[in-house]
């Protein structure tokens, strides 16, 4: 796995470090280089990472964030250092992606300005989603159990507005494919039911097309006979 440590990073201070591959907890002796670290509060901890191999350069798969866990005591409360901080047993490192991700290019490319502007954007991009949806919903809640059942709908609607605004980013957007990709079978079933119907459309359809085309040449002859 690798991973890049970021200068502005809020995770961890210091020079800038370029893109570097984590070595495996049980690597032998001399096979590894420790990078000493320093949070934001200033805790130092220690990263393992493979010695420079003959490779001339490798790809930017990803930013990572890297967090420092807390050891603790066997009561579960943490272990603090004199100064009464938190001592850092390990470090665990996780994929920036999403809107964090976006607006870190952003702001790479086009200043701090950038990525705040797009967070204003995200932020009234996804106000307005909801408010839409939500009259969307409304209106189908509506049309198929009548008009008791729109406040029902628009509680059950808030209370999974909350729920997505607190879970991960991962498992939200799974629960959204997984929703859009059932939305597939009331389609089709619905689809399936009007066949007939759509058949029956077409087939008047061009038989109406047949008889104005029949229609338009017989007037032609007309017109040349006349």
């Amino acid at each position: 796995m690798k991973f890049c440590i970021l200068e502005n990073s809020s995770l961890i201070s210091g020079e800038p470090i370029p893109l570097l591959e984590l070595a495996a907890e049980n690597s032998p002796s001399g096979t590894y280089t420790e990078l000493q670290a320093k949070t934001s509060y200033g805790q130092p901890f220690t990263i393992k990472l493979k010695r420079e191999s003959d490779e001339t350069g490798c790809n930017f798969i990803n930013l990572m964030q890297i967090r420092g866990i807390a050891a603790k005591n066997p009561n579960g409360t943490p272990i603090l250092n004199k100064n009464g901080e938190a001592v850092i047993s390990k470090v665990e490192l996780s994929a920036v992606n999403g809107a964090s991700l976006v607006s870190y290019v952003f702001g790479q490319c086009f200043g701090n300005f950038a990525g705040k502007l797009l967070a204003v954007m995200v932020l009234l991009f996804a106000f307005s989603t909801v408010i839409g949806w939500s009259f969307n919903g409304a209106k189908s809640a509506e049309y198929l159990f009548g008009t008791k059942s729109v406040p029902l709908y628009r509680t059950v609607y808030v209370a999974f507005v909350l729920l997505g605004s607190t879970v991960s980013l991962t498992l939200a957007w799974d629960i959204s494919d997984t929703l859009n990709g059932l939305m597939a079978i009331p389609n089709l079933i619905g689809v399936l039911i009007l066949s007939g119907n759509v058949s029956k459309e077409l087939s008047r359809y061009l038989r109406e097309r047949a008889n104005l085309s029949s229609e338009r040449k017989q007037r032609k002859s007309a017109e040349k006979t006349r």
